[in-house]
């Protein structure tokens, strides 16, 4: 989810070999910020809402360029440090405010323990994981230095890693772990895995905070299922019933979609009915039959069936079809979409590709933005099967604030044709864990077509955002990233 910056930039201010914190560029990138790279020789004026370096870059820096710097954060900058600091020093980080510490390495570090800092993505604060081996920390701080990230010791030990000082309308956010090399893995990885979260989570929070994100907004997510009511509802709806009760005493907020196929139209009326009061949304699951859409000889005609045999449906059972499509076997067809835009649907939802983004964005943003844009024009959201959907993914996903969007399939929830007289596989409890998450984490439960509207919305008007012209600038040389 890039959030618009208008002509917004984050300035990384490189040291004389050219290293400069990596993470920060790549997090600025994610949120919309367009970054720049100027060298130690000639820091410009800081304008901009976002500037990242390293400690020995910070100390480098003439009294005059502090000076401006810290006007800048007291107008609202956030100034982003990490790296290069060696065992046993001490930074001064006067005059940007009195406040000092010295770096040390806690050996035998047991994990670490994101605080509740306002700072922190909601889904982070509280959790715990593996620190890296010898992971850097601070002690004798002086200062009103806010804790963000602690190092834990085996003895129970505390020792802050990374850690927050505001000045005036703006902030400073330090870090004293090393920068991470690997520039071309994908962000939602290295939030996804626990010991990289623990080195790449300042850095998002530091764009987070540059980009004014509301990090206490609920993140949104929903479940799927895809072939319903496709010949799965013939007796079964006591085991329907019965699903709903489970899935609402897991989580209340949970909100569930079904994906229809249009040549589904004889069906339980009841079974219809008990979906409609418990508050479930009906997609499309193609443009008209349950095969590989690429396949197709003739998409004008199977779109024109689909129109009158869902409207059919439509009239029949009395419901709603939101305008979303999910296609069969996640196999998008860039001529039905072509026609799916023309009769005003908002989007689809899918799967991610591997080879998704490539040759497009850079690697460290593939999966990283919640849904990507096909060459038709048309938006999918990303979404993924349940059981793919660690807590770990989850964590990673809701950290970057995109939704979290689970899906399954009648079989796997013992909802499948005649379930009720014998057992043919899967159970209420398919979506337990995703639930569970929904609930320890406050989500918030939406259809994907509401989903969809936030998500697609944002991000164009991101890109117009970026589409802006650049301005000029003469302070440094400069670069992209892109």
């Amino acid at each position: 989810m890039r959030n618009p910056l208008a002509n917004q930039r984050c300035w990384l201010i490189a040291e004389h070999n050219g290293a400069a914190p990596t993470l920060a560029a790549q997090f600025a990138h994610l949120r919309g910020c367009e970054v720049r790279t100027t060298s130690s020789a000639k820091v410009p004026e800081f304008t901009q809402p976002l500037i990242a370096m390293s400690f020995a870059m910070l100390d480098a820096i003439p009294a005059r360029e502090r000076e401006s710097l810290r006007a800048s954060i007291q107008s609202g900058a956030t100034l982003y440090v990490r790296g290069a600091a060696s065992d046993g020093s001490r930074h001064n980080l006067s005059p940007l405010l009195e406040a000092s510490f010295a770096v040390g390495r806690m050996p035998g570090s047991a994990g670490y323990r994101f605080t509740r800092h306002a700072m922190i993505p909601g889904a982070l604060r509280g959790e715990e994981g593996r620190a890296p081996d010898g992971v850097c920390c601070v002690s004798d701080m002086r200062g009103s230095a806010e804790p963000i990230l602690m190092a834990l010791a085996a003895s129970g030990a505390e020792m802050p890693i990374a850690f927050a000082y505001r000045v005036g309308r703006g902030a400073i956010i330090c870090d004293v772990q090393p920068d991470d090399p690997n520039i071309d893995t994908p962000l939602i990885w290295r939030m996804a895995d626990p010991v990289q979260r623990c080195i790449a989570a300042s850095a998002l929070i530091a764009a987070d905070c540059a980009a004014e994100r509301n990090l206490d907004a609920p993140v949104a997510f929903n479940l799927t299922i895809d072939d319903v009511p496709l010949a799965y509802d013939y007796f079964n709806e006591p085991l329907l019933e019965a699903f709903f009760g489970h899935m609402a005493s897991r989580c209340a907020k949970a909100h569930l979609d079904c994906a229809w196929i249009p040549t589904s139209h004889w069906i339980s009326r009841r079974y219809v009915e008990i979906l409609k009061t418990h508050g479930v949304g009906f997609l499309w699951h193609g443009i008209h039959r349950h095969v590989d859409h690429q396949k197709m000889d003739d998409a004008v005609a199977e779109m024109a069936a689909g129109k009158r045999a869902m409207a059919a449906n439509m009239e029949r059972y009395g419901v709603r079809l939101q305008s979303m499509i999910i296609f069969p076997f996640e196999r998008a067809d860039r001529r039905s979409e072509a026609l799916l835009l023309k009769e005003g649907f908002i989007g689809g939802a899918e799967q991610p590709h591997c080879d998704q983004g490539d040759g497009a964005i850079p690697g460290y943003l593939r999966f990283s933005d919640g849904g990507c844009l096909h060459q038709s024009g048309m938006h999918f959201l990303h979404r993924y099967e349940a059981e793919f959907l660690t807590r770990d993914r989850m964590l990673a996903i809701a950290a970057l604030g995109m939704p979290i969007l689970a899906f399954a399939h009648p079989k796997d929830l013992g909802l499948k044709r005649l379930a009720r007289f014998a057992d043919r596989g899967g159970a209420f409890s398919h979506f337990d864990h995703v639930l569970d998450f929904a609930s320890a984490k406050s989500l918030s439960g939406g259809s994907l077509e509401e989903i969809a509207q936030g998500q697609f919305q944002q991000r164009s008007e991101s890109a117009a955002t970026e589409a802006l012209p650049a301005q000029d600038s003469d302070q440094g040389t400069h670069r992209r990233i892109a």
